[in-house]
């Protein structure tokens, strides 16, 4: 009798998952690559269904899944790899700065999706630290004979610091950065506090390493679609609801919570 009970509700249940997982099939997805995890950005969350958290993943999910219905996927690789995906369609898209390079291959979202400042820090005790707080442009590290450090593929630095003249040391990650610095191979970084704050932190770094109040930027970081995905021809529409996200709040919203996390 037992047995004659449960067939009927194993029955619902495999018709229900097989068709859920029918319709999840049924919605196009959309491909977003990243590159190597950067707190509060994106970080790995895996019970969540993307597998990844962040700041990013919240706004790119909030534009295409909840306001334009396609299915999320993040994929994770090195920062050069996540690029070259993106130039070759492989993915659909990334956020970041819209560089002369990456204009290349990528359309822009018209508006950035966050706005962000970078200070400039230094290790304590530096024997130029009065010279260091009254920067003003890139050409000033020149004259002052300082060595920035920076991560690897960071397009912001690369344009506008090694370019102007400025040598740089290159580490592969944001952990490797404020480590650097508080060992003294390198003079300065140039980045921003909702990302540096917490790894200084998190290593212990307060008394090694000292946040100027020197501003470079700000930052404006794009939604960045490939030239060869699919979705190129649909950026009208996600300027539209970028710019609605811009004017009803949400983005600014979200920037503001992660910052104090």
């Amino acid at each position: 009798m037992l047995r004659m009970r449960l067939v009927p509700i194993l029955a619902a249940i495999f018709w229900y998952i097989t068709t859920f997982q029918n319709v999840q099939a049924a919605v196009p997805s959309v491909t977003y690559a990243i590159g190597p995890p950067s707190i509060p950005l994106y970080e790995l969350e895996p019970g969540n269904d993307l597998g990844w958290k962040g700041l990013f993943v919240e706004i790119v999910e909030e534009i295409f899944t909840r306001e334009l219905g396609y299915r999320l996927i993040v994929e994770q690789y090195p920062w050069k790899r996540a690029q070259q995906n993106v130039k070759e369609g492989l993915a659909d898209l990334t956020v970041s700065v819209p560089t002369a390079e990456r204009l290349e291959y990528a359309l822009k979202s018209d508006k950035p999706i966050l706005k962000m400042y970078l200070n400039v820090y230094t290790y304590a005790g530096h024997p130029k630290l009065e010279e260091i707080r009254k920067i003003e442009t890139a050409r000033d590290l020149i004259s002052l004979e300082l060595k920035p450090v920076t991560n690897l593929g960071n397009g912001w630095h690369k344009e506008n610091i090694e370019d102007a003249g400025v040598t740089s040391f290159h580490v592969p990650n944001d952990e490797n950065l404020v480590q650097f610095l508080a060992l003294k191979r390198a003079d300065i970084m140039i980045d921003a506090p909702i990302l540096m704050s917490r790894l200084i932190k998190q290593y212990g770094l307060e008394s090694k390493i000292v946040k100027t109040d020197v501003l470079f930027g700000p930052i404006h970081f794009h939604l960045l679609v490939s030239k060869n995905s699919r979705y190129a021809e649909l950026m009208p529409k996600i300027n539209e609801t970028i710019d609605q996200l811009a004017q009803n709040g949400t983005l600014e919203r979200l920037a503001s919570s992660y910052s104090h996390r």
